[in-house]
């Protein structure tokens, strides 16, 4: 059987952006709920770069601090940290503590323990080398539980066919599994919580670009193909981006104003509504099941199931309804021409091509121009002036789809992640 891949941190300045950033702001809430002792000895098992060493040092004024990580390549980043400061590093493993019993008033492990092959022995060795009274204590990301910052990333690889790649002992985060692993160690008087984080990022790049350093994804990405990565950057990035969903508010919105002089309200019925609404609802969903599901699919054939599948059903109703008797002109065929290969067939490869390519509510959101454009077309044809109403509707659909398609400005908050 073959073993199930390493997942290890060897660049110390990658690991600062992925994950160093997110372990001082978990520090930053879990170090006042332990609230320690000023003057404590401690142990950072798992230090890594030194992240929360160095959050420990700056808020708890330790004695001491011994940071220990199986990686040399860690360990070297971490010791330009707090040069002066009361810290020793070295390398060891978290199963075997190369320190004698009770050396520590404290020991920690920062985002580490589902990284121990058995996290169990790693509770045990905290627990040998702190005196009695002392604090053994953790944080971890709820992997399985969703709570991991980039789980978005994982869930949208996973639903193009890239499953996520755990770290050895990934169970071992859950709040449940943390309070039996203490206190099968014999640690008494054990509590856990549960802490929501938000990091800000200064745009959708930099969390693309930093997401992919992490030991989990990087490895991953790298067997998916170009097009795969570009259709799971997009995908990920309609997710993370509520301010395209204003802007298909706004964009409805605008469109009401434009069309809303131009219904007939005695010609409404019950029956058009509903008839109406099913056919928005169709369009909706087969849309976001095409994105979702058929992305990969070869527009030809594409085209050609999206027209079979329309004529099993326009067929029967347009016989039933109007029958086929048709009195031939040069503008019957020429409108057929038109409607068949530009209006339909044309127009249809096109939005499959770009719903390929770009972000499924970016592409629809083009559809609300479709009012504006046609009373602009009756204006310019016809001489039909806009009433201010329209204009303004109009001008409220553009901003809208402008919202939509736009990239992400300023700061993006990525889902908050659970810590035990």
């Amino acid at each position: 059987m073959a073993e199930a891949p390493q997942l290890t941190f060897e660049d110390g300045a990658a690991y600062e952006d992925f994950m160093g950033v997110w372990s001082r702001i978990a520090g930053e809430a879990f170090l006042p709920w332990l609230a320690p002792e000023p003057g404590w000895r401690w142990a950072d098992v798992g230090c890594g770069n030194g992240a929360f060493t160095q959050l420990l040092v700056e808020r708890c004024a330790p004695a001491e601090v011994h940071g220990i990580d199986p990686s040399d390549a860690q360990l070297a980043y971490a010791r330009t940290r707090m040069p002066g400061a009361p810290i020793q590093w070295q390398q060891g493993d978290a199963m075997a503590l190369p320190w004698p019993d009770r050396s520590f008033d404290a020991a920690v492990m920062a985002l580490v323990i589902f990284f121990v092959p058995d996290p169990a022995r790693g509770v045990a060795e905290m627990a040998r080398v702190v005196r009695p009274g002392g604090s053994v204590s953790a944080y971890a990301w709820d992997l399985l539980g969703g709570g991991f910052p980039f789980a978005a990333m994982s869930e949208e690889m996973a639903v193009l066919g890239v499953p996520p790649l755990w770290p050895p002992s990934a169970e071992a985060a859950n709040i449940d599994a943390l309070q039996a692993s203490w206190a099968a160690a014999g640690l008494e008087q054990v509590e856990t919580r549960e802490i929501t984080l938000r990091r800000s990022f200064a745009d959708y790049e930099t969390f693309w670009r930093i997401a992919q350093t992490g030991p989990r994804v990087g490895p991953r990405l790298a067997s998916m193909s170009p097009g795969d990565v570009a259709l799971l950057k997009t995908r990920l990035h309609e997710r993370l981006a509520p301010r395209q969903m204003i802007g298909v508010a706004v964009g409805l919105a605008g469109v009401a104003l434009v069309v809303v002089q131009r219904v007939d309200s005695g010609a409404i019925s019950l029956a058009s509504l509903m008839a109406v609404s099913w056919a928005l609802l169709c369009v909706t969903a087969g849309t976001l099941y095409q994105r979702q599901f058929c992305s990969g699919v070869d527009l030809r054939s594409a085209v050609c199931i999206h027209f079979a599948a329309t004529a099993l059903l326009m067929l029967p109703l347009g016989w039933l309804v109007e029958g086929f008797d048709i009195q031939w002109s040069p503008q019957i065929a020429g409108s057929l021409v038109y409607h068949v290969l530009l209006a339909s067939i044309g127009a249809y490869s096109i939005f499959h091509l770009l719903l390929r390519r770009g972000q499924a509510t970016g592409v629809t959101s083009l559809l609300y121009l479709t009012p504006p454009v046609a009373a602009l077309a009756e204006w310019a044809v016809f001489r039909v002036v806009p009433t201010p109403l329209m204009w303004a509707g109009m001008a409220i659909a553009c901003i809208g789809v402008a919202m939509v398609t736009q990239a992400m400005p300023g700061s993006r908050s990525v889902p908050a992640a659970d810590i035990a």
